[in-house]
């Protein structure tokens, strides 16, 4: 509390004068606001229950506003309001009384008095106090707002400086001067509309004063006690385009702002603001200084987590601020009585039993979102496939668990069957999900290092604020790490661990088997894990060998050529049949179009893959020859032909590339005997066993080039021409000369050989 004098020419004498009209000594100036003045007095007789010696605070209007009868209206509805309300931590009002004093009609309350300090002049001197106190201080705060809530009545302004701590240890709520009954508008902070009082700025402005360095910062505010009078922060409020706000601006609830009647839920928006500001010593949006962009937070922007700007906020209470600040009043708690429970019993609360048993399940399908690839037309097929991973989950739920590989090139589905796959097990069975895309550039273990660290942040982003001490803190207590072993398996996580690979590899695999339990199956997904680091590939193996003992599925999407994982059960995918394909290819064209034959001749070249339809498609509208786009495909030009993308003959290619020089000479050869050949002269040209052509051709498993009744065929030209492409001259050369030998010793036609002989730039023979 500090001292101060009343305005010039005040009917109200100073605190040093004697007895007002005989009632009580003022004792002390407790604040002066916008509408009111606050003293500290003792009464000289009785009043109400009160004795007389006893001290009140009492509350006068201002000088200028004691002819407006609105004010004195609302100073009387304080009045009222509080004689009706008995609560300890709300201020008590004992009663509302007008004089004439010094031959002026003067009206005032008398109020409780309380010796404390308001909480924000406790946060400004002490900073953010320990968790449980933050929990006592809102439980306190949400009791006697309940207790007005109860009455019919919104406080409209809940802020630091109405929250007075006693040296009791108790906190009370302080000034009803803008206590409504719900569903009522405001009408200004401090005065009437456009009374030009302090707080409310300029007559449009809808802002506390222009130059407050109130807004968005939690310092400075009225330095009084209990009693002090509403508007006595610079936080203010106004009007705007109309719109006349009541409360404090910077906590000030959305469906205020939009011009909506206030609620106990306003209430609770308001607290869920001086609450973020007890636990983290700052306003959620404190980097709006002006009014306009307080307005814009308050109506637009997502509050920072607690959490982000001090790790060690317990989960609870990060969750429960974050539920405080939501945007819609039907999110937030439903009602004070129900947040004060909330506090006291913290994670013992209903509350949070229920959010914990649905977080897995909510953190989970962020997680499959971020992965899920673009779907651009509904899940076809797979059943089969949908029913073996059906029973894998099933015996991992018996606790005993899988390692399942879904085997097939890019544009097969593999990722669009684990997304759909995925996306009906959170519904039915509600495990936990973790994954990502291996990587083997960087050499850490990704995607098992980022799924531990993304669970230990409850699928907060990695470079969120204090991420990794947050981390270390769930790695303490969800894990029951100490303090070294935490630290040592957050740095694995986050990549910056400098042990052994095999230490890092047990660090990792030792947390993830202690998420996977009776009563939540861990699903650990990984794309493209041919692409595993050496340490992922370690961790993958640790992992399959434990993996029948635990309740694990893991689950891999992967190419064809991935090496196998001992003890893995292999899911190797085919194209669509020609009926799913065509229903497929169906919902990407406009409705009546004139496709189906296009699309039997695409099923052919293209073996059934939606993901190769979907890049031909997109090829032929670059080329002029379909136009629209998924879902709206439309107007395909006569004679159009289903062809192999440039991406599928990239990605065609580089597998080759990979092949052995053995295999890449199988094919090649093929390339050169044309789009059809006998598999005996495929055989002899390459002067291999036809089981061993075979099995060459077999790593395509038909989707490139067919082996079938003794004929190699080429599903498509295309194919063969990026064969040839690749070939160096003097090898293709010298394979058609060696074909030309062949066909002839075989007696085939002179036109076919001289064929060989000329692409052999033997022009003799020729």
């Amino acid at each position: 509390m500090t001292s101060g004098s009343t305005a010039p020419n005040s009917p109200v004498p100073p605190a040093t004068a004697g007895a007002v009209a005989g009632r009580f000594d003022l004792l002390q100036e407790l604040g002066s606001g916008s509408s009111g003045q606050v003293y500290r007095a003792r009464l000289r007789v009785p009043f109400a229950d009160l004795a007389a010696g006893e001290e009140v605070a009492v509350k006068f209007l201002r000088p200028e506003l004691l002819d407006d009868e609105k004010a004195q209206a609302r100073l009387f509805a304080e009045g009222e309001v509080g004689q009706t309300l008995h609560h300890p931590n709300v201020a008590e009002i004992y009663g509302v009384e007008t004089i004439e004093l010094l031959g002026v009609t003067t009206s005032y309350l008398v109020m409780e008095y309380i010796a404390g300090t308001t909480l924000r002049d406790f946060l400004a001197r002490s900073g953010a106090p320990v968790e449980d106190l933050t929990r006592r201080l809102g439980a306190d705060a949400a009791k006697g707002l309940s207790a007005l809530h109860r009455r019919g009545l919104v406080h409209r302004d809940v802020k630091p400086e109405n929250l007075i701590l006693t040296p009791q240890s108790e906190l009370k709520i302080v000034d009803l001067g803008l206590a409504r009954p719900f569903g009522a508008r405001g009408s200004g902070s401090g005065g009437s509309p456009g009374s030009g009082s302090p707080g409310s700025g300029r007559p449009d402005a809808g802002s506390p004063d222009a130059g407050s360095p109130e807004v968005g910062s939690p310092a400075g505010g009225n330095p009084g006690a209990a009693g002090s009078p509403r508007g006595s922060s610079p936080r203010g409020s106004g009007s705007r385009g109309g719109l006349q706000l009541a409360g404090s601006l910077a906590y000030s609830a959305p469906e205020v702002l939009r011009g909506d009647p206030a609620s106990p839920r306003s209430d609770l928006y308001a607290l869920g603001i001086v609450l973020f500001e007890v636990t983290t010593g700052l306003h959620p949006f404190a980097d709006a200084t002006a009014p306009d962009t307080m307005i814009a937070a308050h109506l637009n922007e997502t509050p920072p987590r607690a959490s982000h700007l001090r790790p060690r906020v317990s989960p609870f209470l990060d969750q429960l601020l974050c539920d405080l600040l939501q945007k819609e009043p039907d999110q937030r708690p439903r009602d004070a009585g129900e947040l004060a429970r909330i506090l006291e019993q913290g994670e013992r609360s209903e509350y949070w039993r229920r959010y914990e048993a649905k977080l897995p399940v909510l953190a989970s399908s962020r997680r499959l979102l971020r992965m899920r690839r673009p779907a651009e037309t509904a899940f076809h097929g797979r059943r089969l496939e949908q029913q073996r991973l059906d029973e894998a989950m099933a015996s991992a739920t018996r606790g005993r668990g899988r390692v399942v590989e879904v085997v097939g090139p890019d544009g097969m589905g593999r990722r669009r069957l684990l997304d759909e796959v995925m996306q009906q097990w959170l519904e039915d069975h509600s495990p936990l999900y973790l994954g990502g895309e291996a990587d083997s550039e960087l050499g850490h273990g990704e995607p098992f290092a980022g799924s531990v660290l993304d669970w230990l942040l409850r699928g907060d982003a990695p470079n969120s604020p204090n991420a990794l001490q947050r981390a270390m803190t769930a790695a303490r207590t969800l894990l029951q790490l100490d303090d070294g072993a935490a630290e040592a398996l957050v740095a694995v996580a986050a990549g910056t661990s400098t042990e052994a690979p095999e230490v890092r590899a047990n660090r990792l695999v030792s947390a993830l088997l202690q998420l996977a339990h009776k009563k939540q199956v861990l699903v650990i997904r990984v794309d493209h894990a041919e692409e595993l680091d050496t340490s992922g590939r370690m961790v993958l193996m640790r992992l399959a060998a434990a993996a029948q003992q635990h309740h694990l599925l893991v689950l891999l999407a992967q190419g064809p050529d991935a090496p196998a994982v001992v003890g893995a059960s292999r899911l190797e995918l085919s194209g669509l049949d020609e009926a799913e394909f065509l229903r497929f290819g169906s919902e990407l064209f406009r409705s009546g179009e004139p496709v189906e034959e296009f699309l039997r001749s695409a099923h052919q070249v293209l073996s059934g893959l939606p993901g190769n339809l979907l890049e031909a498609l997109d090829h032929l509208v670059q080329e002029g020859s379909l136009r629209g786009r998924v879902g709206d495909y439309h107007d395909l030009a006569e004679g159009a032909e289903p062809r192999p993308a440039p991406g599928l003959l990239e990605r065609f290619r580089t597998r080759v590339a990979g092949l052995d020089q053995a295999q890449r000479l199988v094919l090649s050869a093929a390339a050169v005997l044309g789009e059809r050949c006998e598999l005996t002269d495929l055989a002899g040209l390459v002067a291999a066993s036809e089981l061993s052509v075979l099995e060459t051709l077999s790593l395509f498993r038909g989707r490139i080039v067919r082996a079938q009744g003794g004929e190699v065929s080429f599903r498509h030209r295309d194919f063969r021409k990026a064969l040839l492409r690749e070939l160096p001259p003097e090898e293709r050369q010298r394979l058609h000369a060696a074909a030309a030998d062949l066909l002839e010793q075989g007696g085939r036609s002179r036109l076919e050989v001289g064929m060989h002989r000329s692409m052999a730039l033997d022009h003799q023979g020729c």
